[in-house]
Protein backbone atom coordinates (compact mmCIF):
# COMPACT_ATOMS: atom_id res chain seq x y z
CA UNK A 1 0.00 0.00 0.00
CA UNK A 2 1.44 3.35 -0.96
CA UNK A 3 1.70 6.37 1.32
CA UNK A 4 -1.19 8.23 -0.35
CA UNK A 5 -3.66 5.43 0.43
CA UNK A 6 -2.35 5.11 4.00
CA UNK A 7 -2.78 8.86 4.52
CA UNK A 8 -6.34 8.78 3.18
CA UNK A 9 -7.25 5.81 5.41
CA UNK A 10 -5.65 7.49 8.41
CA UNK A 11 -7.57 10.75 7.82
CA UNK A 12 -10.79 8.84 7.22
CA UNK A 13 -10.28 6.84 10.43
CA UNK A 14 -9.60 9.99 12.46
CA UNK A 15 -12.71 11.61 10.97
CA UNK A 16 -14.92 8.63 11.85
CA UNK A 17 -13.53 8.39 15.38
CA UNK A 18 -14.06 12.14 15.85
CA UNK A 19 -17.61 11.88 14.58
CA UNK A 20 -18.45 9.00 16.94
CA UNK A 21 -16.87 10.74 19.94
CA UNK A 22 -18.71 13.97 19.13
CA UNK A 23 -21.99 12.10 18.81
CA UNK A 24 -21.51 10.35 22.16
CA UNK A 25 -20.53 13.56 23.93
CA UNK A 26 -23.55 15.34 22.49
CA UNK A 27 -25.82 12.53 23.69
CA UNK A 28 -24.34 12.75 27.19
CA UNK A 29 -24.82 16.53 27.30
CA UNK A 30 -28.43 16.30 26.14
CA UNK A 31 -29.17 13.52 28.62
CA UNK A 32 -27.68 15.60 31.45
CA UNK A 33 -29.84 18.59 30.48
CA UNK A 34 -32.95 16.41 30.40
CA UNK A 35 -32.09 14.98 33.83
CA UNK A 36 -31.59 18.47 35.24
CA UNK A 37 -34.93 19.55 33.80
CA UNK A 38 -36.70 16.53 35.30
CA UNK A 39 -35.13 17.19 38.68
CA UNK A 40 -36.45 20.74 38.46
CA UNK A 41 -39.96 19.37 37.95
CA UNK A 42 -39.91 17.88 41.44
CA UNK A 43 -40.86 20.25 44.26
CA UNK A 44 -37.52 19.73 46.00
CA UNK A 45 -35.65 20.43 42.77
CA UNK A 46 -37.52 23.67 42.21
CA UNK A 47 -37.06 24.70 45.82
CA UNK A 48 -33.30 24.17 45.69
CA UNK A 49 -33.16 26.09 42.39
CA UNK A 50 -34.99 29.03 43.94
CA UNK A 51 -32.80 28.92 47.05
CA UNK A 52 -29.63 28.99 44.94
CA UNK A 53 -30.69 31.71 42.53
CA UNK A 54 -32.65 34.04 44.83
CA UNK A 55 -30.50 33.91 47.98
CA UNK A 56 -33.46 33.33 50.31
CA UNK A 57 -33.44 33.89 54.05
CA UNK A 58 -34.17 30.93 56.34
CA UNK A 59 -37.73 32.17 56.86
CA UNK A 60 -38.28 32.50 53.11
CA UNK A 61 -36.82 29.04 52.49
CA UNK A 62 -39.28 27.50 54.94
CA UNK A 63 -42.24 29.32 53.39
CA UNK A 64 -41.19 28.44 49.83
CA UNK A 65 -40.74 24.78 50.78
CA UNK A 66 -44.21 24.68 52.34
CA UNK A 67 -45.74 26.29 49.26
CA UNK A 68 -44.13 23.70 47.00
CA UNK A 69 -45.31 20.86 49.24
CA UNK A 70 -48.85 22.23 48.98
CA UNK A 71 -48.43 22.61 45.22
CA UNK A 72 -47.35 18.97 44.92
CA UNK A 73 -50.58 17.87 46.60
CA UNK A 74 -52.64 20.09 44.27
CA UNK A 75 -50.77 18.89 41.19
CA UNK A 76 -51.31 15.24 42.18
CA UNK A 77 -55.01 15.96 42.60
CA UNK A 78 -55.12 17.59 39.16
CA UNK A 79 -53.34 14.62 37.60
CA UNK A 80 -55.86 12.26 39.19
CA UNK A 81 -58.78 14.31 37.84
CA UNK A 82 -57.29 14.25 34.35
CA UNK A 83 -56.67 10.51 34.62
CA UNK A 84 -60.29 9.90 35.61
CA UNK A 85 -61.57 12.13 32.79
CA UNK A 86 -59.43 10.26 30.28
CA UNK A 87 -60.83 6.93 31.51
CA UNK A 88 -64.35 8.19 30.83
CA UNK A 89 -63.34 9.57 27.43
CA UNK A 90 -61.61 6.32 26.46
CA UNK A 91 -64.69 4.31 27.45
CA UNK A 92 -66.80 6.67 25.33
CA UNK A 93 -64.46 6.22 22.36
CA UNK A 94 -64.72 2.45 22.59
CA UNK A 95 -68.50 2.56 22.94
CA UNK A 96 -68.77 4.77 19.85
CA UNK A 97 -66.43 2.62 17.75
CA UNK A 98 -67.78 -0.80 18.73
CA UNK A 99 -71.08 -0.55 16.78
CA UNK A 100 -69.29 0.78 13.69
CA UNK A 101 -66.41 -1.68 13.50
CA UNK A 102 -66.66 -5.37 12.79
CA UNK A 103 -65.73 -7.72 15.63
CA UNK A 104 -62.37 -8.43 13.98
CA UNK A 105 -61.66 -4.71 13.46
CA UNK A 106 -62.59 -3.88 17.03
CA UNK A 107 -60.34 -6.65 18.35
CA UNK A 108 -57.46 -5.28 16.26
CA UNK A 109 -58.21 -1.81 17.60
CA UNK A 110 -58.17 -3.03 21.20
CA UNK A 111 -55.05 -5.09 20.57
CA UNK A 112 -53.38 -1.95 19.25
CA UNK A 113 -54.37 -0.12 22.44
CA UNK A 114 -52.23 -2.53 24.42
CA UNK A 115 -49.16 -2.08 22.22
CA UNK A 116 -47.89 1.32 23.41
CA UNK A 117 -47.34 2.76 26.88
CA UNK A 118 -49.96 2.44 29.58
CA UNK A 119 -52.59 5.08 29.06
CA UNK A 120 -54.86 6.81 31.55
CA UNK A 121 -57.06 3.78 32.05
CA UNK A 122 -54.17 1.40 32.57
CA UNK A 123 -54.44 0.14 29.02
CA UNK A 124 -51.90 0.70 26.30
CA UNK A 125 -52.07 3.83 24.18
CA UNK A 126 -51.79 3.19 20.42
CA UNK A 127 -50.60 6.68 19.69
CA UNK A 128 -47.42 6.54 21.75
CA UNK A 129 -44.25 4.63 21.01
CA UNK A 130 -42.52 2.31 23.44
CA UNK A 131 -40.28 3.95 26.04
CA UNK A 132 -36.60 4.00 25.17
CA UNK A 133 -33.68 3.42 27.52
CA UNK A 134 -33.35 7.09 28.47
CA UNK A 135 -37.08 7.50 29.06
CA UNK A 136 -37.15 4.43 31.30
CA UNK A 137 -34.21 5.70 33.35
CA UNK A 138 -35.77 9.17 33.56
CA UNK A 139 -39.09 7.69 34.66
CA UNK A 140 -37.26 5.66 37.32
CA UNK A 141 -35.46 8.81 38.57
CA UNK A 142 -38.68 10.81 38.52
CA UNK A 143 -40.46 8.20 40.63
CA UNK A 144 -37.70 8.18 43.27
Amino acid sequence: MNNKKKSILYILGVFIIGFVIGFLINMAIVEKRIDNFRRMAKPRGMTSFIERTLDLSDDQKLKVENIFKEFEVKADSSRQLIKNKMKVDMAWLKSELKPILTENQFQKFEKRLFKGRPSFDGERNPFQREMGRREKSAKKQFEE
